[in-house]
């Protein structure tokens, strides 16, 4: 059992925590500077800005990099509490109404809420075993409940990670 189930769902957890490891910080390499853009100098900004802009070429325009350096000035009069996460900062810039004044930092900050990121995946691999081994199939022997659990957990994986129109990075 340790070797034929446990072992492969910990394969598993280990391949998708890897995974999501790498996504995360491909996201905060792109997105990250807003949160310490106070701080970040100009040149850092633009590079980062740069970036963005090769990565989203249809949505974000070349004036977003000279939006951020000024958005960099605006954003020392927001709250502390607006400048603690993307999101409140994108809140607070469309209800101070700059929205119009920085279209491409609203748009970008957008995009980065709008990112999908979830921790489900590895979660699930566990709460497979549940659903395999029920009061029904409580008479199952060893071989065939770990031969069951793997078959569920790949095609629970596939199914997640090769369903069309889910995000995969």
């Amino acid at each position: 059992m340790k070797n034929e189930v446990f072992l492969v769902i910990l394969d598993y957890l280990i391949a998708d925590l890897n995974r999501r490891k790498k996504s995360y910080s491909n996201i905060n390499n792109n997105f990250g500077f807003f949160l310490n853009l106070e701080k970040e100098n100009t040149e850092n900004i633009k590079i980062h800005a740069k970036k963005l802009i090769d990565i989203y070429p249809d949505d974000i325009e070349n004036d977003f990099i000279e939006e951020v350096i000024q958005f960099k000035d605006i954003i020392c009069n927001f709250s502390a509490e607006n400048k603690s996460s993307v999101i409140n900062m994108l809140k607070a810039l469309i209800q101070s109404q700059l929205s119009s004044t920085f279209p491409n930092v609203e748009i970008a900050l957008r995009i980065f809420c709008s990112l999908p990121c979830s921790n489900v995946t590895g979660e699930r691999s566990f709460s497979v075993l549940k659903r395999v081994k029920n009061y029904l199939r409580s008479s199952l022997s060893n071989e065939k409940l770990s031969a069951l659990s793997i078959l569920k957990i790949v095609a629970k994986r596939r199914y997640i990670y090769f369903a069309p129109g889910v995000f995969n990075s």
